[in-house]
């Protein structure tokens, strides 16, 4: 049986949870260690992960905000996970700022945040800017196709270009001619998934070696 004082092996154990994607247990895994220890700023940070998957932008950047006041050494993966919340919740002049903060403390350790940023430009409007993000992107890793996609959206978007779908268009009789939709905006793209972080939630620092395996939504 866990141990109910023990706020590290909650934190552990909401980490194991998270991971499993059984965010609702994981949640009340982080709130017991935080009941235990409310100063607990990894298992705050953590919080901050599971709510923003179970679509709980607002709490989630709350639960990131007090894990920084607390240890502000998290500032690269507050931000991040910060841009990701705003950005999930439409707020695009938020998320960008908390971008370019994170990419502040770590301009080219992770490829797929400048693509992140990317989107968020594309979808605020501002084509050149998440052009110039893209571009970036792929000269930190040549051949990722994320970022390869988006510069020829960003492009798209500059010329005017259309992008062109073959999906019929409600078809009338069995020998109607197929219609296109013709659209002159090329989604951005998205992330499904917060970063996962690998942690010590006992003695120690956070080690921040985040995942940002970046992936289109279905």
């Amino acid at each position: 049986a866990l141990e109910p004082k023990a706020a590290a092996a909650w934190c552990g154990k909401g980490l194991a949870l998270y991971e499993l994607g059984r965010y609702d247990e994981a949640l009340d895994a982080f709130d017991q260690a935080i009941t235990i220890n409310p100063n607990y700023a990894k298992a705050q940070y953590g919080r901050g992960l599971t709510l923003y998957e179970l679509g709980l932008h607002d709490e989630a950047i709350s639960a990131y905000d007090t894990a920084l006041k607390i240890y502000p050494e998290y500032g690269y993966l507050i931000y991040h996970g910060k841009a990701l919340a705003y950005a999930a919740k439409g707020d695009y002049t938020q998320a960008i700022p908390f971008f370019e903060k994170a990419l502040t403390l770590q301009p080219t350790a992770y490829p797929g945040v400048w693509v992140e940023k990317g989107d968020a430009m594309a979808a605020s409007g501002d084509y050149q800017g998440s052009l110039a993000a893209y571009q970036h992107a792929l000269s930190l890793e040549p051949g990722f196709a994320l970022a390869e996609s988006g510069i020829a959206a960003a492009q798209a978007n500059l010329t005017g270009s259309v992008v062109v779908t073959t999906t019929p268009l409600q078809p009338t009789g069995t020998n109607a001619p197929e219609k296109t939709a013709v659209s002159t905006a090329a989604p951005a793209t998205t992330r499904t998934k917060a970063p996962l972080s690998a942690w010590i939630c006992g003695a120690g620092l956070l080690v921040a070696a985040v995942s940002l395996a970046v992936h289109r939504k279905e």
